[in-house]
């Protein structure tokens, strides 16, 4: 059985090598040193160039044990740029949330879409209101949700066109989709003629 293992092992990796794949890591952690001696958190981060995608894995421990398993995703399809997250709470196990957007420039005008969505009935039966995903104000959907209305999503659109730029958002609370806030912005706009 340890032979069959490490055959696998090794077909992996020179797999890995042979289609041009490069997996790195890093290791970060925490320690209480006073009044007591102990662990206040570790994280593990694994990230894999795939093709001109970046994969990464971070893992992260606390007092407590295995407290979150997240991925992310970057990459470039065409014209488009491609960005993903994903999380996870090993401990029950659960879904908690995950995003993902496509941004690209075409003539100098920024086009942007992203989705957000957050599992409630794993924020409810924790007794936790979910983390607001984009910006700040006021959560759109009740946190008391019932198991059909169990997931929350929000769309964002962007455009940018120097030096302006809008986003839109529509929040979807398992009812429908519904209109948000929009937002216009102004950079670098001057007063003045001199």
């Amino acid at each position: 059985m340890k032979r069959a293992l490490a055959i696998c092992a090794a077909l992996f990796a020179f797999g890995v090598l042979g289609m041009g794949w490069s997996i790195s890591g890093q290791w970060s952690t925490s320690l209480n040193v006073l009044p007591t001696v102990g662990l206040d958190s570790t994280t593990l981060t694994l990230t894999a160039d795939i093709q001109g995608y970046t994969i990464t894995s971070t893992s992260t421990f606390g007092a407590t044990g295995f407290t979150t398993q997240s991925f992310a995703l970057v990459g470039t399809v065409a014209f488009a740029d491609i960005k993903g997250y994903m999380a996870f709470d090993p401990a029950y196990p659960a879904y908690k949330n995950m995003w993902l957007s496509v941004d690209l420039d075409l003539l100098g005008v920024g086009i942007g879409a992203r989705v957000d969505h957050i599992d409630m009935a794993y924020f409810g039966q924790l007794g936790m209101s979910p983390r607001w995903p984009v910006g700040t104000g006021v959560f759109p959907c009740p946190t008391e949700q019932t198991p059909s209305q169990s997931a929350f999503m929000l769309y964002t659109l962007t455009v940018d066109v120097d030096p302006f730029g809008s986003r839109v958002r529509f929040a979807d609370c398992c009812a429908g989709i519904e209109f948000y806030d929009l937002l216009i912005t102004f950079d670098d706009l001057y007063l003045c003629c001199g």
